[in-house]
């Protein structure tokens, strides 16, 4: 039977093992034929008949278990999945007799809930919360490699998105580069660096673009970003026409008139969300700044309108008590808010960048975990501990620091 084992053979075998072993390390160091280890761990890799899967026992000294499917099997675990199973060595191969899955992970919930990925069916919170930096960190993917969730379920996909562009990082030859943000339905951006790739023809329609504007476009999932501080990256194949206008500004009259138009809708009960037809949600969710097209299904687009709806009477109710009290306060620019651990900021001056960025926590903004001990060299952005500011610039490619994208060189210990 070659190197692959079919199931039947597997079964029998794990039925009347040879020798049974109770931990990883001592069932890896043996080539007996017919040995068995029934264990739980962490699967790492989708199950597969000509790959194998990585299981990480919870005992890091015992390591790890790579075992293939046997032919006529099939499963639905899925890396970061906790799982149970029994595991047979025939052949000097190991082999799944049994497969369990004691606790779903982020992707397989995901997939139990929405089915496996479409084209022009995933949203950019599904995309993230499969492939984004928490989802790797749940699914122990690699640094350095795409994990193997976004190998099999999401590379070459192709979305339809909008977002707005943040930096033109490259205008020349028949490539243009974007650095840009994807939109939320409440009109907040997600805080993944994300890179918008317009090749060949597309540049044409791209060298209009500049910082402001907002966009909607048809891409290709190309590669994936997160863990090791480099960018989610999209091959846009289409702008939408709408897309290719200036910035979006109001005229002085447009801001009463949206206002008033926000209030009649605002008028509308929140418990009453659930009666109005899909087109009626999408308005109220356009109204409010949001992208009505990235929902798929009624009940996505109830929680976006509801959502959006109680974070504009909450800043109306802020706004008139700050009116009432006769306080001034100095307003910012708060279109795109970040979250406190991967704020990317414009400035990339060593005075600016530690008051604006390294008093915001004390946590790694990497590994999340350790404390930030460590600025990167030369923007001195302070916000790595020393392992992870090591593996930043170990990489032999995108050394950038993680919060200005800046080029680094060496990190270097703040002592506070």
């Amino acid at each position: 039977m070659g190197l692959s084992a079919s199931k039947d053979e597997v079964e029998v075998a794990a039925a009347h093992p040879a020798c049974v072993f109770d931990s990883v390390s001592k069932f890896n160091g043996s080539n007996l034929d017919g040995a068995v280890i029934r264990t739980t761990g962490l699967l790492l890799d989708c199950p597969s008949h000509d790959h194998v899967a990585n299981i990480l026992s919870p005992s890091e000294q015992d390591g790890k278990l790579a075992v293939f499917l046997p032919t006529g099997a099939s499963s639905n675990a899925c890396p970061g999945d906790r799982v149970e199973c029994t595991v047979v060595r025939l052949r000097n191969h190991s082999y799944f007799a049994r497969l369990d899955v004691s606790c779903r992970g982020t992707f397989g919930l995901e997939l139990d809930r929405h089915g496996a990925p479409e084209d022009f069916m995933i949203s950019f919170s599904r995309y993230l919360n499969s492939c984004g930096v928490r989802a790797q960190q749940d699914q122990q993917a690699s640094w350095v490699l795409d994990s193997n969730v976004f190998q099999k379920y999401f590379k070459g996909r192709k979305v339809h998105w909008s977002g707005v562009v943040r930096k033109v990082m490259n205008k020349e030859g028949n490539c243009v580069l974007l650095d840009a943000d994807i939109l939320q339905s409440s009109g907040a951006a997600f805080d993944e660096p994300v890179r918008l790739d317009f090749d060949g023809p597309m540049s044409v329609h791209a060298r209009n673009l500049e910082p402001g504007c907002h966009i909607r476009f048809d891409a290709v999932i190309a590669s994936q970003g997160g863990q090791c501080l480099s960018w989610h990256t999209f091959n846009v194949t289409r702008l939408c026409p709408e897309a290719e206008q200036d910035p979006v500004t109001e005229a002085p009259g447009e801001a009463g008139t949206r206002a008033d138009e926000e209030g009649e809708t605002e008028s509308r009960s929140l418990s009453s969300l659930g009666s109005l037809s899909i087109s009626e949600l999408k308005s109220i969710v356009r109204n409010h700044g949001g992208n009505a097209d990235m929902f798929l299904e009624k009940r996505e687009l109830v929680v976006a309108a509801r959502a959006a709806m109680v974070e504009n009477m909450s800043g109306t109710r802020r706004e008139a008590a700050t009116s009432a009290s006769h306080e001034s306060t100095d307003r910012t620019d708060a279109s795109v808010p970040y979250s406190s651990k991967r704020k990317r900021p414009n400035s990339s001056s060593l005075g600016s960048s530690s008051s604006a960025v390294d008093d915001d926590g004390d946590q790694c903004v990497i590994c999340q975990d350790s404390v930030k001990t460590h600025a990167f060299v030369p923007c001195g952005h302070r916000c790595v501990c020393e392992p992870c500011g090591r593996k930043v610039v170990g990489l032999r490619s995108m050394k950038v620091c993680p919060l200005c994208r800046q080029g680094v060189t060496c990190t270097m210990r703040i002592f506070t």
